[in-house]
């Protein structure tokens, strides 16, 4: 029971002391929604991008610059921003459905093999907070047990090892909440995954002389699996695999 007040304090001080502050002005955001509502898509869209030079990368804002693409009727573009936002918030539901719409403008588009639910249970679980929150979160709980162990020493000298047994689930606990800091960082920003940027073709061996499987359709999502010069041998949604030109690709990574 102590344990579960003490992380309810934690999570509960973590929330209110390290709430980010906004990158951007409200104004500035007003700005973007109200040229989006008005149909200027185009100046929407040049606003939605400025935020995310100044660093704001949140789910709302890809999915906004994706509906917004979408409007436009630049299914790459907007299907790019949709996963970057599912990236950042794995278990929405509104996001998955996103990409389901806009896939359906996809020449030739595959059919997604579901994922293993387990996996996608592990990313909506590290995915729950930002990489930064864990770690304070888990920083936090280290701080606790040393707190408490420096009083204990200071009335109940010698006692050390007793102190270190009563904290050790809060040990335990923080280095958790640690390891999954830099899980939740690994999922954040890793680089195998991309968009098909424009109509590739799909070869059996890094070479304009293999074979073409198939032709692929601007908007595909890819899975990047091995690198020979300009090759990417990549996987579809599908689980079909083959090759195809880097300047086909759109890394999906968070930020740009």
């Amino acid at each position: 029971m102590k344990l579960f007040i003490t992380y309810g304090f934690l999570f509960f001080s973590l929330i209110i002391c390290f709430k980010p502050s906004p990158l951007y002005g409200k104004g500035e955001a007003d700005k973007a929604k109200n040229y989006f509502e008005e149909g200027a898509y185009k100046d929407a869209l040049m606003e939605w991008n400025k935020l995310i030079e100044t660093g704001n990368t949140t789910a709302a804002l890809y999915y906004n610059i994706g509906l917004t693409e979408s409007k436009l009727h630049h299914t790459a573009e907007a299907l790019l921003a949709f996963e970057k936002a599912l990236r950042i918030k794995p278990g929405s539901r509104l996001i998955q459905q996103a990409i389901e719409l806009e896939r359906e403008n996809i020449n030739t588009a595959t059919i997604p093999v579901n994922p293993f639910f387990l996996k996608e249970w592990y990313k909506q679980l590290i995915m729950l907070l930002r990489p930064g929150f864990w770690v304070v979160l888990g920083l936090l709980s280290l701080l606790i047990v040393l707190i408490r162990f420096l009083i204990n020493q200071r009335h109940k000298p010698g006692q050390w090892s007793i102190d270190l047994k009563r904290s050790r689930f809060l040990i335990a606990g923080g280095f958790l909440l640690l390891l999954i800091g830099f899980l939740s960082y690994g999922e954040l920003n890793r680089d195998n995954e991309a968009i098909i940027g424009k109509p590739c073709s799909f070869r059996q061996a890094p070479s304009v002389d293999s074979p073409t499987i198939k032709e692929i359709g601007e908007g595909e999502k890819v899975v990047l699996v091995d690198q020979i010069g300009d090759w990417y041998n990549v996987y579809l949604l599908n689980q079909d695999a083959g090759w195809v030109k880097s300047d086909c690709l759109w890394p999906i990574t968070i930020g740009n």
